[in-house]
């Protein structure tokens, strides 16, 4: 019986022992077999295959971007601008630091101003009286009221008061002498008046004794007569005939006097007047050299409030503080002009350079300020350099590429995070697009054109 067993032994299926674990994974195997694939099943993988094909259709519309990223920075540049004052002197106050943006006039800083307001309120006060004494003048000349329409008010009221009070002086003081004068000739009027009646009597007494002896004469050569009444008749004639010349001199005497009284009175007017013209030529020169000179003085009180020149960025602050002397021509700053701090000069890899043309658009991200925050400056690149420069190693070759920007601060406030030369940025020159797809197969193309040509 133990041989029969032997023999059978080897024609029997020898069992596996499994564990419980085993036993379940096999049922479940068994029961997929039996039970096929399932609806779920086919509906995911159908799914799935949608999605890929999803992904491939849009992969092969969906455009992206091609940049070539490059460094560099904001361009330095050579026209520093110099806030300087002509005449020089004592600063006065500092209205910046260095750092901060200025727009174009806004002050600085100023000078000490008491020398320069104390020479312009003289001169201002001396044109004041000139003008007065101009006005005075020809009020005078022409007999007219005083033209004060040029002169300051109330500034200069104390003046003009007593610029009328001597022209009424002096109005009063011409008028008095002319009526001493005229009074001196209505004297000499009336004496040369009463001499003409005298001389006028005696010539009319003449007369009337040459009548007389006349009658006489015939009487006396006939004894009619006494010789000695006719005589005396001659006599009297003679007498009257003397004060009768002497009268008639008199008269030419007073004639003369009065000639000269009026010839007094046109001396003292013309004289009074020639003074007037002399005094109102020399206001009038003296005030003209004066406001010749006002406007210089008017300009070096403006310029002690030293301005910008440019919009720009205060580089440097070449004075020490309040109470430096300045000499004529002096700095006060050094300002960078914002106009200069739009330009990026960046350096392109001889890789990129074929891809890089002028007028493509860049994308500007300056080191210093957080790009996540603030962002990034739009520009457009417009130059390239025709030939390539060496790094710094003298190892690495590279083009540069020039490129301006759409403004010169980073994110929205003109006046927050500004540009300056020498900042750090990195650039990214907006070279064209590609497609989703054809970035995806560009390995295999690569692949592709390099297979099968080797010997």
């Amino acid at each position: 019986m133990n041989a029969e067993r032997e023999e059978k032994q080897p024609n029997e299926v020898k069992k596996i022992p499994t564990g419980k674990r085993q036993e379940r994974l096999l049922a479940q195997s068994v029961v997929l077999e039996e039970a096929g694939i399932s609806r779920l099943l086919k509906i995911a993988t159908v799914a799935v295959a949608g999605a890929i094909l999803i992904f491939f259709i849009w992969a092969n519309f969906a455009n992206m971007e091609e940049v070539a990223h490059t460094t560099g920075e904001v361009a330095t540049t050579d026209t520093i601008q110099f806030a300087q004052h002509l005449e020089g002197g004592i600063v006065g106050e500092i209205f910046i630091e260095e750092g901060q943006r200025v727009t174009q006039g806004q002050p600085l800083a100023q000078m000490k101003s008491e020398d320069v307001l104390a020479e312009y309120n003289q001169m201002h006060a001396r044109e004041a009286i000139l003008a007065l004494q101009v006005a005075q003048k020809r009020a005078l000349i022409n007999s007219e009221p005083i033209d004060l329409s040029g002169i300051e008010r109330p500034l200069f009221d104390h003046m003009i008061a007593e610029s009328v009070d001597f022209l009424d002086a002096q109005r009063t003081s011409l008028a008095s002498q002319r009526e001493v004068i005229l009074i001196q000739v209505k004297q000499k009027e009336m004496k040369l008046k009463k001499l003409l009646n005298q001389a006028q009597a005696n010539r009319q007494q003449v007369q009337y004794y040459n009548e007389e002896l006349e009658v006489r004469r015939p009487l006396t050569e006939r004894k009619l007569m006494s010789r000695l009444q006719t005589l005396s008749a001659m006599q009297s004639r003679e007498k009257t005939r003397a004060d009768m010349l002497e009268s008639e001199g008199d008269v030419e005497v007073t004639k003369l006097e009065l000639d000269e009284k009026w010839q007094n009175l046109r001396e003292t007017e013309d004289s009074f007047y020639q003074d007037a013209m002399r005094e109102l030529d020399g206001a009038y020169s003296e005030l003209t050299q004066i406001r010749t000179t006002l406007p210089r003085l008017r300009d070096r009180m403006t310029r002690l409030v030293v301005r910008s020149p440019v919009d720009g960025v205060i580089k440097e602050i070449k004075v020490n503080g309040v109470g430096s002397v300045l000499g004529p021509g002096g700095e006060i700053a050094e300002i960078v002009p914002l106009e200069d701090t739009n330009k990026v000069e960046v350096k392109i890899t001889t890789v990129d350079i074929g891809h890089v043309a002028v007028g493509q658009d860049v994308t500007v991200k300056v080191s210093t300020y957080d790009y996540a925050r603030y962002g990034g400056i739009q520009g457009k690149l417009i130059a390239v350099s025709p030939s390539t420069f060496v790094d710094e190693n003298g190892k690495d070759p590279y083009y540069r590429g020039t490129i301006q920007l759409d403004q010169n601060y980073v994110g929205s406030d003109p006046t927050k995070n500004l540009l300056l030369p020498g900042m750090t940025v990195e650039a990214s020159i907006h070279t064209g697009s590609k497609t989703l797809m054809e970035y995806l197969l560009k390995p295999i193309y690569a692949s592709v054109n390099d297979s099968f040509r080797e010997r």
